[in-house]
């Protein structure tokens, strides 16, 4: 009996420490669940404000990094110097810039050595028409014209003098002297057809202007000499260690084929290895292949082509 007892007050005692713990454990975990979900927001809120803020830069830096990276792929040197300058004005606080200004140097001053390379072919007095005419296109070929960032005008200045255009017939060689003519009536009197009687004045009947255009001599249709395919020489490995230039000039034969028959050295200017040059100019002389000249379709060789090499140490290739 009394062990019942002393088991009923000791269930009593357990209820009631259950009944005061359990509140204070809710509370404590409410509690530590506020906490954490006050620190995940922070952290989310921290993580994406940054992010909210930088949006619009980096989407401006990605689009100039996709379109600088375009400009790179772009396989012709003139359309990529005009990309570039373009892309230097619309872009000038990209991540990128320093790159493409820097790519825009370089090509700057690649086009700046070949046009002062053209310049002095252009106005060299030992080089014919046809080698000029050649050196033009190699620079148009390369840096191109009607883009930005081209040197339209002094490339039209020298096509027109190294190819005028012939002229054509103008209004100087035609004679539009008018016909007169009087026509007579059935009277005998010199009167305008059809007029009255009473006209007393002859008036003269103006038919339309002949153009009379002078006649030439047939001459026949010649096609001159073009470079099929061209060839550079190989710059002698000796020279090119010690950073020798050299010009060599050369006088060719092209055969009815376009194959260069004969090549025979006009001059060579250089301080050493002159041997060496005029071997490399000879060997790239007879790898050119010519479009060979034609009179009325018919093709016919040509003596004399004057050629020249250029040896630059900073242009050429290594043997």
């Amino acid at each position: 009996m009394y062990q019942s007892i002393d088991d009923s007050h000791e269930s009593i005692n357990i209820a009631t420490e259950i009944g005061e713990t359990t509140p204070s454990r809710l509370y404590l975990y409410v509690a530590i669940c506020g906490v954490l979900f006050f620190v995940v927001t922070a952290l989310l809120f921290q993580y994406n404000k940054p992010s909210q803020l930088l949006t619009p830069h980096n989407s401006v830096n990605e689009d100039a990094s996709l379109a600088f990276r375009k400009i790179q792929n772009e396989p012709l040197k003139y359309m990529r110097k005009a990309r570039l300058i373009d892309f230097v004005k619309t872009h000038d606080n990209s991540s990128v810039i320093n790159g493409a200004k820097a790519q825009l140097s370089a090509l700057k001053k690649a086009e700046a050595q070949d046009w002062a390379k053209l310049s002095d072919q252009l106005f060299a007095s030992h080089l014919s028409d046809y080698d000029k005419s050649s050196a033009l296109e190699d620079y148009v070929k390369n840096w191109g014209e009607g883009v930005l960032g081209t040197r339209d005008g002094k490339i039209k200045s020298y096509r027109d003098l190294l190819d005028p255009q012939a002229g054509v017939d103008s209004e100087e060689n035609l004679d539009f002297t008018p016909n007169i003519v009087i026509s007579n009536s059935a009277s005998g009197s010199k009167i305008l057809a059809g007029a009255p009687p009473s006209a007393s004045a002859s008036v003269p009947i103006i038919d339309r202007p002949v153009a009379v255009v002078e006649t030439e001599s047939i001459e026949p249709v010649i096609e001159r000499l073009r470079v099929k395919k061209a060839s550079s020489p190989i710059y002698p490995s000796r020279a090119l260690r010690r950073g020798i230039p050299a010009l060599v000039k050369m006088r060719l034969n092209v055969n009815d084929r376009g194959r260069v028959e004969m090549v025979e050295v006009v001059s060579v200017k250089a301080e050493r290895y002159e041997r060496d040059f005029i071997r490399a100019s000879k060997r790239a002389a007879r790898r050119i292949r010519f479009h060979p000249k034609t009179v009325d379709g018919v093709a016919v060789p040509v003596s004399g082509v004057e050629k020249s090499f250029l040896f630059d140490p900073e242009l050429m290739p290594r043997l």
